[in-house]
């Protein structure tokens, strides 16, 4: 009698267990689903800041005169972007999804310069864009409130518009 009830007891144990790892492992797959999600539209709304600059910018002088591109402080234009956009405070921190960001790198690469986060030479005058964004978790804030630091990067051609 003894062995069946200790038998029946492991059984149970043992399914338990399988159930707690499946649901666990559920919980992952959509919580770095959803970071993945996070990342991807950051990386959107970067691109569309930086184009939006660019499409501000007299457009006479894109494609053309490239040097006098970096009279533009183009820097500060794609951080009061991101502000907007991503709901930052003047020190580029906030209380949302995003808690804070950095611009590592803002720059033009003339044709035939080598991308140096991507290996490749650049075919057109481009603006590089380089951020790192510290994103907040939606479960175990605590435990990987730090491990969420993605660095963010865009090339965005410039080209004579018509």
């Amino acid at each position: 009698m003894n062995s069946e009830k200790g038998e029946a007891t492991f059984i149970v144990l043992v399914t338990t267990a399988l159930i707690l790892i499946f649901i666990l492992f559920l919980v992952m797959v959509v919580f770095l689903n959803n970071v993945n999600l996070i990342v991807h539209n950051l990386k959107n709304d970067l691109f569309l800041i930086g184009r939006n600059i660019l499409f501000a910018i007299d457009r006479d002088m894109l494609g053309e005169d490239v040097e006098s591109f970096y009279e533009i402080d183009f820097e500060r234009l794609i951080e009061e972007g991101i502000k907007e956009s991503w709901k930052l405070d003047d020190n580029l921190k906030g209380a949302g999804i995003v808690k804070e960001a950095k611009i590592i790198e803002v720059g033009l690469l003339k044709k035939g310069e080598k991308d140096e986060m991507n290996n490749k030479l650049v075919k057109v005058p481009t603006v590089h864009i380089t951020v790192s964004v510290k994103i907040k978790p939606i479960i175990f804030s605590s435990i990987f409130e730090d491990r969420f630091i993605f660095n963010l990067h865009q090339d965005i051609r410039i080209e004579k518009y018509n």
